[in-house]
């Protein structure tokens, strides 16, 4: 019997969130659907508090020599991921490329919160990017789970990006600075931040990702908010086929009772995954919901179990 890997969103209690400026995080994608055409996804990670969600955000998209460029008016769409104060809107556009080869796609705006604490203080801009070939064959990888984390302070962290490419090819995972663009403006490259350090570890086990399986793993030591930026390269036949990123915070708090635990991985336990069909969830938590997927993105078991296990 065949095994599936098994994307599974669990909502327990809430903790709440105070940004001083909007931007948390977010990542490009882009879908092949027919030809030179794609369907570009940006999932932007934002705190509304106080600021109401912008029904169209711009993507800056050119070809590696730069003349052929594209300021791309991208919709919000009615999918809206919500979990603790954050929120995970989704804007989809469809754009048809003239000819076959590498694009960039990137998004720039300001400001980065005020409370991050690994560089050297907020308020810069924010700068996320993909790369993709565009040929009729191929779609950028794209993550299966959302990306707002929350870590347990002085307790290893275990996060796996779940990252998925419906053409089968290779996933190579990385962790790198944040970027930032001098400019102010989307297109480029991006350069990283100057004062970024990786969120503060025990010496033991330092913040890492494994490069063949997407495991991010830590033992945090400082509370706090921590960015982090995680680059997932796709490769066919040994063949570099583009990049995606994810640019994201890890909440590191001391969550001292049941009513302030959310998504605390080292102890909420899903098993087996891969499953061959059969999965056990338990958690010390009340599980208000899950959401189990495919590895194509669609929902097929959802439940509002209201218990622990």
């Amino acid at each position: 019997m065949k095994n599936f890997v098994i994307a599974v969103m669990l909502f327990t209690s809430s903790i709440n969130s105070s940004f001083g400026s909007h931007e948390i995080g977010g990542e490009i994608t882009a879908r092949n659907i027919g030809g030179l055409t794609y369907e570009i996804t940006f999932n932007h990670y934002y705190d509304t508090t106080g600021i109401g969600a912008i029904v169209y955000e711009y993507l800056c998209i050119n070809d590696s020599s730069g003349s052929w460029i594209l300021t791309d008016n991208i919709a919000l769409t009615p999918a809206v991921f919500s979990i603790n104060g954050f929120q995970r809107l989704t804007y989809v556009d469809t754009v048809t490329f003239p000819a076959k080869g590498f694009y960039n796609i990137g998004y720039q705006d300001c400001c980065r919160y005020s409370a991050i604490a690994n560089m050297g203080g907020g308020n810069t801009n924010i700068f996320i990017k993909s790369l993709l070939y565009a040929d009729s064959t191929n779609s950028t990888p794209y993550f299966l789970t959302p990306g707002i984390l929350f870590a347990q302070l002085n307790d290893t962290f275990s996060y796996n990006l779940l990252a998925f490419d419906a053409d089968g090819d290779s996933l190579e995972f990385s962790i790198d600075t944040p970027l930032v663009n001098l400019f102010n403006s989307c297109w480029g490259l991006g350069i990283g931040h100057s004062n970024y350090t990786f969120p503060p570890s025990d010496p033991t086990l330092p913040f890492s990702i494994n490069s063949q399986t997407g495991q991010i793993t830590y033992l945090p030591t400082i509370q706090g908010y921590f960015q982090y930026r995680a680059i997932v390269k796709e490769y066919r036949n040994g063949v570099f086929l583009g990049s995606i990123e994810r640019d994201m915070p890890i909440l590191v708090g001391n969550f001292t009772g049941l009513n302030e635990l959310t998504n605390k991985q080292d102890i909420t336990k899903i098993y087996p995954n891969p499953s061959n069909g059969t999965i056990t969830i338990t958690s010390p938590a009340t599980i208000d919901e899950i959401k189990i997927s495919n590895l194509l993105g669609q929902v097929i078991y959802h439940t509002k179990p209201n218990q622990k296990n």
